[in-house]
């Protein structure tokens, strides 16, 4: 997920339209269930959902996401959320990282 975030942070600072930058989003994932989620929230917004409920109904999300995601689309700040939490993800597996090497 740190990457498909931070993926959809660069193209929305970029000015890719949101339903483009989520296709490419799902498009570039190594992950097959955040590659399926991806795909899924693009479908939902081609039918008119809007972001957070287009997320909400994969199932995939952790509930932090999916509360940011709705505050960002409220405020206008989708992309400096999507920056968060790309950064939390990625922290997240760093610490699991250094945890795992010190471990062994």
């Amino acid at each position: 997920m740190a990457n498909a975030f931070r993926n959809l942070q660069t193209m929305l600072f970029s000015g890719v339209a949101i339903q483009r930058a989520f296709e490419i989003a799902s498009s570039k994932s190594f992950d097959t269930r955040t590659k399926t989620a991806l795909a899924g929230v693009v479908e939902e917004i081609k039918r008119g959902s809007d972001i957070s409920s287009a997320m909400k109904k994969q199932e995939v999300f952790p509930d932090l996401v999916l509360d940011m995601v709705d505050v960002a689309e409220q405020t206008g700040s989708l992309p400096e959320v999507l920056q968060a939490l790309a950064d939390h993800y990625e922290n997240n597996l760093r610490l699991r990282s250094n945890f795992i090497q010190q471990i062994t």
